[in-house]
């Protein structure tokens, strides 16, 4: 996927908000690579579920020119719109553009389309988006096969399935004698987001055993392994013994699928260097550091028996002398998928080891050690403590009750390591401590005052640049369901702090927070920093985004305006993204026009190609939402991230 000569698939010429279409860069999760260790990677990847941007009620315009709240969906274009205008323009490219970035936009938009519930339109998308796999480019190609996962209709899947296994039948749809290893890669990766969209036993058991194949089969790179690997963890079979149908009892891998205790035994021994050495089908490091998240989401909703499995297995590995700090960091990224705040033995010993990763872990393992711990407590548990081991080893609290024994101790050692941690780590604490409390008021959990506390007064101390966007937007998820007063002082912290900033990108990352906390007394500066970053695209996205979360209803109009005078294919994009994510129904004709307007460079044209798939997407989140999550984006392959080529990368 090779990205335009010149424009914003250009190097260095990233633009934030959701990542970019293939051959389009917009920034988001394709932001600027400064190091695994930089929080700013973690929540670019993560952010979209903390943002709300689908469940936001915003001022929407009706007959008269008058405005009311109404939810964003209905605010969308209507679907005689999206399928008698917007979706016909789109597949037209398809049919006539020779652009890579336009024609390669083009399919993930058609595919966000016709993923809902009308099937008659998904199976035309589909025919669309299978012709598309034979194309003489390889970004074409590749991108065809994960739209067909994105797209997730029924006729899609056989040929993703002989695409993963460079079957003769798959050489043809591409065109070739051999299926090339990218091509199988993002079929991969199609697959995993067709079984997570999916929850139907028979699909995911046939995903399932066909992703075991790849896992196992001996392969020129790390793509195909590492991508089925990762895909894995998006396709969990069902808990109780299930009968596959005839196609996949006809794998290899039928007794592996029958249950997920069966998926997960065959996975831990693919992942133990002493079993897999004797067989001779060891996983390739980067597999199994994806093996090892994928492990710790099969059993985040498993049976206890089979959640028990697996937390021994990914305590092992994290406290192998013999693990690289890879291997140990994707099993406390893991862990922090399915420990739980409860009071069981297996809770508090993972809770223990955690705290003991969060003093002495390598600094990748403390900071994503950290996430963890809040992630696993903030999650109710379900096995009961015995009276008499009640707080006997300090990792419980017996006053909270058992279901939430550790919550407590996981917030005290939080707020420890933010005192006292080294300096590049206080950034991940202090958002390990805000996704703490977001989660816990969704789990009606009430807010905890001194972690808040904390948050502001770093807010209010910090001159640093490089942290105090992160301290910022930890505060304002911090404040989630606090009282009013409480929120608006954090505002005004947070507020104070953006006037004093310079920085362009630490004052994008207070922008989010002040919109986070729907900040009302920021509103005029929000609007002065969307006027003034019109041909600044990372600020003109997260100012853009910012006024929508505090339900601005000039942020459409100024939007649309800035699609129009924009110099640069660059600021369009981010005025077309940041429409996208709105999902105004207003902005679909702008958004046409650029499309339809030949004089513009094809980098703008394709920007407005993205916008309308955001626009009309009718799902809670992103669809790549589920490989951002939990991902180990540190074990790197080329059909992951990188050069704006990668799943990654997208949009």
């Amino acid at each position: 996927m090779s990205p335009p000569a010149a424009g914003p698939g250009s190097p260095g010429a990233t633009v934030p908000g959701p990542p970019a279409a293939p051959g389009v860069s917009l920034g988001g999760g394709a932001a600027p690579d400064t190091g695994e260790l930089d929080w700013t990677r973690w929540w670019n990847f993560e952010r979209d579920r903390y943002l709300g941007l689908h469940d936001l009620e915003l001022d929407g315009p009706l007959s008269g020119g008058k405005s009311t709240r109404a939810p964003r969906q209905s605010l969308m274009p209507p679907r005689s719109r999206v399928e008698g205008d917007i979706l016909p323009r789109l597949l037209e490219v398809l049919e006539t553009e020779r652009d890579d970035s336009m024609v390669s936009a083009a399919l993930i938009a058609v595919a966000r389309i016709g993923s809902g519930e009308r099937r008659d339109l998904a199976i035309r998308v589909g025919v669309a988006i299978k012709e598309k796999l034979s194309a003489k480019s390889q970004e074409i190609s590749e991108t065809a096969a994960l739209s067909l996962g994105i797209l997730g209709e029924d006729a899609a899947l056989q040929p993703l399935l002989d695409l993963l296994a460079s079957s003769e039948e798959g050489g043809r749809l591409v065109g070739k004698t051999v299926v090339p290893v990218r091509t199988s890669a993002f079929a991969a990766f199609g697959l995993g987001l067709m079984a997570h969209e999916r929850d139907e036993p028979a699909l995911r058991q046939r995903i399932a055993a066909a992703l075991m194949e790849a896992m196992a089969a001996d392969h020129r790179s790390n793509e195909i392994p590492t991508a089925a690997a990762l895909a894995i963890g998006l396709c969990p079979v069902p808990d109780k013994l299930t009968v596959p149908d005839r196609a996949t009892r006809a794998s290899t891998h039928a007794h592996d699928v029958v249950a997920r205790e069966a998926q997960v035994r065959w996975l831990v021994e693919r992942l133990d260097p002493e079993r897999s050495r004797g067989r001779g089908d060891l996983l390739p490091r980067l597999a199994r550091v994806h093996g090892i998240t994928a492990l710790g989401r099969l059993g985040s909703d498993a049976p206890p028996h089979v959640r028990e499995r697996v937390i021994r297995t990914l305590l092992g590995v994290a406290t192998s002398g013999d693990s690289s700090v890879h291997l140990r960091t994707a099993a406390w990224i893991g862990l922090g998928e399915v420990l739980t705040a409860g009071s069981s033995s297996l809770d508090r010993e993972g809770m223990r080891t955690l705290m003991e990763a969060l003093k002495t872990g390598n600094v990748l393992e403390q900071h994503f050690a950290g996430i963890a711990l809040a992630l696993a407590t903030s999650r109710e548990g379900s096995d009961p403590l015995p009276t008499e081991a009640a707080a006997d080893d300090g990792t419980v609290d017996a006053a909270k009750g058992d279901r939430w024994a550790g919550l407590e101790t996981g917030r005290r050692a939080l707020l420890q390591r933010l005192a006292r941690g080294r300096a590049d780590s206080l950034p991940w604490f202090s958002l390990a401590l805000g996704i703490q409390n977001w989660h816990l008021q969704r789990a009606g959990q009430s807010n905890h005052p001194v972690a808040a506390l904390t948050l502001r007064d770093r807010v209010r101390n910090e001159r640093s640049a490089a942290f105090i966007g992160a301290y910022g937007i930890a505060c304002a998820l911090a404040h989630e369901g606090s009282d009013e007063e409480s929120r608006s002082r954090a505002g005004d912290q947070i507020h104070g702090a953006f006037r004093r900033t310079k920085d362009p990108l630490a004052r994008g990352q207070l922008a989010i927070a002040l919109g986070l906390l729907d900040h009302e007394p920021a509103r005029e500066d929000l609007h002065q920093l969307m006027e003034t970053s019109r041909f600044q695209p990372e600020l003109l996205w997260s100012a853009s985004v910012a006024l929508v979360l505090i339900q601005d209803p000039t942020v459409v109009p100024t939007l649309i305006d800035t699609l129009k005078k924009a110099r640069s294919a660059s600021g369009r994009g981010a005025a077309a993204a940041a429409l996208g994510r709105v999902g105004d129904a207003r902005a679909a004709t702008p958004l046409l026009e650029l499309l339809d307007d030949e004089s513009q460079p094809t980098a703008a044209r394709a920007f407005a190609i993205v916008g309308l798939g955001l626009l009309c997407e009718e799902s809670p989140l992103p669809w790549r939402t589920p490989v951002a999550h939990a991902n180990p984006y540190f074990a790197v392959t080329e059909t992951l991230t990188g050069n704006g080529r990668g799943l990654l990368d997208l949009n």
